[in-house]
């Protein structure tokens, strides 16, 4: 049986006796996805450019291109569920928030000003990292948290919402604090 983008909803036993896969991918080949960051973790957009199955495994695994990486890598099912942005917090509807996305940033979090400092100047040197920024900090319920900065990165290659690939030129935008 064919699911989404023509993937097979039971990967066949390498002996083809019977089904060792009964459920389809949750994610289709030319999906993008917003990985959130995490306390031991930046945050990452990807492509997803394949599906498969290995017939040893036990889930469906994605062959993706990783903006943060700039290059592809191979993540589980799983891996890709626990760090997907569900993008449901009302900081999403915000104008800062949707400025920074539609600019290529990806939130790196709120923090005290101090360190936000500390944190975006930890990032200068690193070579995947093309801009950071600090803007006012958006809290989950859409309100502005005083004495907090927001995170934002900017990495060299750009993933569009729509799959396709970009490079932003900081100078035709306006942020409060550029730090890179």
């Amino acid at each position: 049986m064919l699911c989404r983008n023509g993937v097979r909803s039971a990967a066949r036993r390498e002996d083809g006796k019977g089904d060792i896969m009964a459920t389809a991918p949750k994610y289709d080949a030319g999906m993008v996805i917003d990985i959130r960051f995490s306390s031991n973790s930046m945050p990452d957009r990807i492509f997803i450019d394949t599906v498969y199955h290995k017939a040893s495994g036990k889930e469906w695994m994605y062959s993706v291109y990783s903006e943060k990486s700039d290059k592809y890598i191979f993540m589980s099912e799983s891996q890709i569920e626990n760090r997907e942005s569900k993008k449901t917090a009302k900081c999403y509807e915000h104008e800062v928030v949707q400025q920074m996305y539609e600019n290529g940033f990806r939130f790196a979090g709120n923090n005290k000003a101090e360190t936000a400092l500390n944190r975006a100047y930890g990032m200068v040197n690193a070579k995947y990292v093309k801009h950071i920024i600090l803007s006012e900090a958006i809290g989950e319920d859409g309100n502005k948290i005083n004495g907090y900065l927001g995170l934002w990165v900017q990495y060299n290659n750009i993933i569009e919402a729509d799959g396709s690939f970009t490079k932003k030129n900081l100078s035709d935008m306006q942020f409060p604090i550029v730090v890179k």
